[in-house]
């Protein structure tokens, strides 16, 4: 079991702190013993028999006290049932005897809620009853830091309808125990102008924080916004995002570290006191080599820059999103020189720090080839997905070329002759990041 422990028993974390009666209470906290693993609690008991949430996180002790780990389960407090995972307020489906259902922080959902494109309905007892396409689409980041000042929500028309107009946004209200509380029941500033948008338009809404008093909580919250054809009844509409401690510099996740900024993973560069330089991609540290634009960069086992290099030729693959069925490459020649390509047969997804087979395979392809020989030449190469779906993440395609003098260099960077001895060959990428 993954936990913060301090053994009670070592000097350093053995607390022995007298009452007025004289007697001995030890420290609250997790306490190694022969018999197994047990919890402390304020008042000096062992947390036994039952499901208790210590620091966030549910954990199970049998009647001796003794952990049993995360707790994977239903809890129940003041009449109010609540789902975790690994001990984790699980957010996600459920499948139950009565139906499937669905949980947003461990608490289930009633009414409607939307998931995608679509919106749920789901009846008093949390059953899942229908979904419908929404006419509008509401779309936010997923997280946002607590300190955060403003959020900005895209709106954009989901069908047919030539006209749309839409108030703007309307209510804000945070998700607890179960029900969505209104943060602003004294009144809310509504938009004086109603706001049109085609099919083909999107608006976006800048949503300010200033007006909570208290600011954002740990927690959901949805934004509510009314829209509908012109000329027809207008219907609410949500986004829903969580708000928590913002994430910055290197955290552990599953036991590797990730760099973020500003609460999101980070992709760039990263610079030590000594003017060392690393690289980071979606958070995690390229410790192989990577090309960035028109240069191959290469790293060492620690991740710092060992070599870079100009290449002859550039890669892309343009705008890609999860319900693309094939991938465009345009390939640039960058300065003149002799470069031949055959067809793109692989796909490989950005996972943990390292380039991992997407789960695609290799696609048997015809032997046929492609050149390019002078500066601005341009030549397009198309991998066909077939049945395989793209999922949002980032992803890179080799291409199968046979050049002369693309990426050809010392590990040090520089310039080598073809045919040296140290010479390292680079094999061309076209990178890109799939989004919905």
């Amino acid at each position: 079991m993954k936990k913060n422990t301090r053994t009670i028993a070592a000097a350093a974390a053995a607390i022995m702190a007298f009452s007025s009666l004289g007697t001995a209470v030890c420290a609250q906290g997790w306490e190694n013993t022969d018999s197994g693993t047990k919890y402390v609690l304020s008042n000096g008991e062992n947390a036994a028999g039952g499901i208790y949430i210590i620091g966030g996180k549910a954990y199970k002790f049998d009647k001796d006290g003794n952990s049993a780990g995360e707790y994977s389960g239903w809890t129940k407090k003041n009449g109010v049932r609540r789902y975790y995972k690994n001990g984790t307020p699980y957010t996600g489906w459920l499948k139950s005897s009565a139906g499937r259902k669905y949980a947003l922080d461990g608490w289930l959902m009633t009414g409607e809620f939307p998931i995608g494109n679509d919106i749920y309905k789901f009846n008093e007892n949390g059953i899942y009853e229908s979904k419908t396409e929404a006419p509008v689409v509401l779309k936010c980041p997923e997280t946002i830091s607590l300190n955060a000042k403003e959020i900005t929500v895209d709106v954009s028309p989901n069908n047919d309808n030539t006209y749309m107009l839409c108030e703007g946004i309307t209510k804000i209200e945070h998700w607890e125990n179960g029900k969505w509380a209104d943060c602003a029941p004294d009144g809310f500033p509504v938009a004086d102008n109603l706001f049109y948008f085609t099919q083909c338009e999107q608006l976006g809404f800048d949503f300010g924080f200033d007006m909570l008093e208290d600011g954002l909580s740990e927690g959901y919250y949805r934004l509510t916004l009314y829209a509908g054809p012109e000329g027809q009844n207008s219907y609410p509409y949500y986004a829903v995002f969580r708000a928590e401690d913002a994430k910055s510099g290197w955290v552990k996740e599953d036991g590797m570290n990730r760099y973020y900024k500003d609460n999101s993973p980070y992709t760039g560069w990263l610079k030590n006191k000594d003017g060392q330089k690393r690289y980071v991609l979606d958070g995690w540290l390229v410790t192989d080599s990577i090309q960035i634009g028109d240069t191959h960069y290469i790293f060492n086992n620690d991740g710092y820059l060992s070599g870079q290099q100009k290449l002859t030729i550039s890669a892309d693959c343009g705008t890609v999103t999860t319900a693309d069925d094939h991938i465009t490459v345009k390939l640039t020649m960058l300065s003149d020189g002799h470069e031949s390509f055959g067809a793109l047969s692989q796909l490989e997804r950005w996972e943990n720090g390292k380039w991992a087979e997407s789960g695609l395979g290799e696609i048997p392809v015809t032997m046929e080839l492609h050149s390019l020989a002078k500066e601005g030449d341009t030549e397009e190469l198309t991998l066909y997905l077939h049945d395989f779906k793209l999922t949002k993440g980032i992803y890179r395609i080799p291409i199968n070329n046979n050049a002369d003098t693309i990426g050809v260099f010392s590990l040090d960077g520089t310039p080598v002759k073809v045919g040296d001895p140290k010479a390292e060959h680079v094999s061309t990428y076209a990178m890109f990041e799939v989004k919905e």
